[in-house]
């Protein structure tokens, strides 16, 4: 399906009457697409965002693409990361992980509150690449009452999502929409 297809998919999936709020994360969505394509996601993302807020559909925008960041400089470890990134890299990169998925979680949980069962959608996911694994973190939010739509620039091979092309993980709690 291409990506015209694959957003009318999600907006028909988003404009019917919403779910219980007891929803989970199985019925959260991911918008499987080519990375090479971002940009064209992008645009059709706030062409869709328009058309809920026009429709009067609760929901919420995450934009990740400076959550890492935000991460770091919450901690207070922004100059101090890049220098302990050429001493000891994975050590780093674990931490780092760890620390953009707790935030990421908090954040989809606080959303959730302001929108019971309604969608919270995550764009510039990218910018967490590599440190997040998204079928971790929705197994994690599996109690969160929000259907979690994902960006997911990737592909599927063989059955098996890869997120920027790279093994994410398996078993997803979510709707592809591939």
């Amino acid at each position: 399906m291409d990506l015209d297809g694959k957003m009318r998919a999600i907006r028909e999936i988003l404009l019917e009457h919403s779910p219980n709020p007891s929803v989970r994360t199985d019925s959260s969505i991911l918008i499987v697409y080519p990375p090479e394509e971002e940009n064209d996601f992008r645009e059709h993302l706030h062409k869709l965002l328009d058309l809920l807020v026009a429709r009067g559909v609760a929901f919420r925008h995450v934009d990740l693409a400076t959550l890492p960041f935000e991460v770091l400089e919450a901690r207070g470890l922004t100059p101090e990361v890049f220098q302990q990134e050429f001493d000891d890299f994975p050590a780093v990169r674990r931490g780092l992980a760890r620390a953009i998925q707790d935030a990421l979680k908090e954040r989809i949980a606080q959303v959730a509150a302001e929108v019971p069962g309604g969608p919270a959608i995550l764009s510039a996911t990218s910018a967490l690449y590599p440190l997040v694994k998204f079928s971790d973190l929705l197994a994690e939010l599996r109690p969160v009452p929000c259907r979690i739509v994902v960006a997911f620039p990737g592909l599927e091979e063989g059955g098996k999502l890869r997120f920027m092309n790279q093994r994410d993980g398996y078993n997803y709690l979510a709707v592809k929409i591939n």
